[in-house]
């Protein structure tokens, strides 16, 4: 009898748990993409563009997984979460990546060898961290990639304006001995118990990483919600739509001007901790990328 009541027990502490806070999140994934390219190439009389110069197909198996210390919290739908939640955490991932060339112009074979072309296999790696004491927090991160056998290295410092407003101080080494710092911000408005505004910001000299990310998470319904994202850079902008029938599934749209590139995609959650994902993104012609994953999440 104590064994049973002792289970029960635990069951729903378990259950609470996962309800209400999530300390783990991994997702493994696969991912395929051909692009057609154009090529400059260096010849006797001056630089030339080849276009329509071959098509690489990238294939990247994935891995990746955060550990949130004091957890978080979910907004309605188990893969949303409140967008300001200061939470200590550690965040690995791992990729093969796998190039492979075909349809390659014979002007290009001709200047550079058909060995410049080979197929290529590399791998990058990612650790990053943040901690939080009171109302700061300090940051790091390291990115390897066995292609060109290179370590990349990041650290931040910030604080907390107010309980849901923070700034933080990005420094970057983009190559070796060359860095870029950066000034960042995150702030979220909640309109209710299940809806929110956040925003958030990267701004450098440097306007290829610069960044202003918008969010409007809305729940329409006691079981019906909608995701609306916004990410823009200097030269680009990308919109994503997620509506969500009940607190498992998801379906997605979203759109890029970026290659004119559109996606639809699909997630469900198969128990309250594992979900499936499905995406794909073309733009009709000559660049396609498709997705599937799977995650866990306690």
């Amino acid at each position: 009898m104590k064994n049973k009541i002792l289970t029960l027990f635990l069951s729903t502490f378990i259950i609470q748990l996962n309800a209400s806070d999530v300390h783990s999140i991994t997702e493994i994934s696969f991912e395929q993409s051909e692009i057609s390219f154009d090529f400059d190439i260096q010849t006797y009389y001056g630089k030339r563009k080849i276009t329509d110069a071959g098509d690489v197909r990238n294939t990247i198996g994935k891995i990746e997984s955060s550990y949130y210390f004091d957890g978080r919290t979910i907004i309605g739908p188990l893969d949303q979460f409140k967008f300001f939640e200061p939470s200590s955490y550690i965040f690995l991932s791992h990729s093969y990546i796998r190039k492979d060339f075909s349809n390659l112009a014979s002007d290009l074979i001709q200047y550079y060898g058909p060995q410049y072309w080979n197929d290529r296999e590399y791998n990058l790696s990612s650790i990053r961290g943040r901690y939080y004491h009171g109302n700061y927090f300090a940051g790091a991160g390291l990115d390897y990639s066995s292609f060109d056998d290179s370590t990349l290295g990041e650290a931040e410092l910030g604080f907390m304006l107010f309980d849901n407003f923070e700034l933080g101080v990005v420094g970057t080494e983009y190559i070796e001995s060359d860095y870029d710092f950066s000034a960042a911000f995150r702030y979220e408005h909640s309109i209710d118990e299940g809806s929110y505004i956040g925003l958030s910001a990267l701004i450098s000299e440097n306007s290829d990483i610069s960044y202003l990310a918008f969010k409007y998470f809305l729940r329409i319904l006691e079981s019906y919600y909608l995701s609306n994202e916004i990410f823009l850079t200097e030269d680009s902008w990308k919109l994503k739509s997620s509506f969500y029938s009940n607190q498992r599934l998801s379906m997605s749209l979203g759109f890029s001007n970026d290659n004119n590139l559109s996606m639809i995609g699909a997630s469900y959650f198969i128990t309250d901790n594992f979900s499936l994902t499905i995406q794909h993104s073309s733009d009709f012609e000559d660049y396609y990328v498709s997705k599937a994953g799977i995650s866990a999440q306690f």
